[in-house]
């Protein structure tokens, strides 16, 4: 569920021209930002920006600058992953961003983590509506409850976030 849900996500977010920003992690991320590439999505790292991890990501961050994207990150050069350093990430990934798409995650994932986070930077979150009786389904329901938005659109995720400012402004595709 969780790799065609960012992949459909990323690929509409990208058709109308927004960038991805996420952790460049294992699954859900790597799927946002490969389809991304064309609008010059942007990773942010847990560790200093020549140490790539997870390592198996190093050609994908390759990549994303040769697309002009970017690999930003918190921590100075030679920074290696620690497991500390992963919150401070998120944080960053919901501080730059305009809203943030949850797209599936258990309470302690990185996911809701930097929910969470972006709800207390008074960003609007949405999280894709789940069965409550898993473990990535609670995530959700977690987030919900502190205030995020169920969407069980790409449209409803994008004019949920873009409600504070009035909306969307680009074009939707049909």
């Amino acid at each position: 569920f969780g790799r065609e849900a960012a992949t459909e996500f990323s690929a509409y977010f990208s058709m109308l021209g927004l960038k991805v920003i996420s952790g460049l992690a294992k699954g859900v991320d790597t799927l946002a930002h490969r389809e991304n590439l064309r609008q010059g999505t942007v990773a942010v790292l847990g560790s200093g920006v020549h140490d790539v991890y997870p390592a198996e990501n190093q050609s994908l961050a390759e990549e994303i600058l040769s697309k002009g994207g970017s690999l930003v990150s918190p921590f100075p050069l030679g920074q290696v992953p620690l497991p500390q350093n992963f919150p401070i990430r998120n944080e960053l990934i919901a501080a730059l961003s305009a809203g943030t798409v949850v797209i599936e995650g258990t309470e302690t994932s990185g996911a809701s983590i930097t929910g969470r986070q972006a709800l207390a930077l008074g960003k609007h979150v949405v999280a894709l509506a789940q069965d409550y009786r898993t473990d990535f389904g609670r995530g959700a329901v977690r987030l919900q409850q502190a205030g995020a938005a169920f969407v069980v659109s790409e449209e409803e995720a994008l004019q949920s976030i873009y409600s504070r400012i009035g909306g969307f402004s680009g074009s939707l595709p049909p």
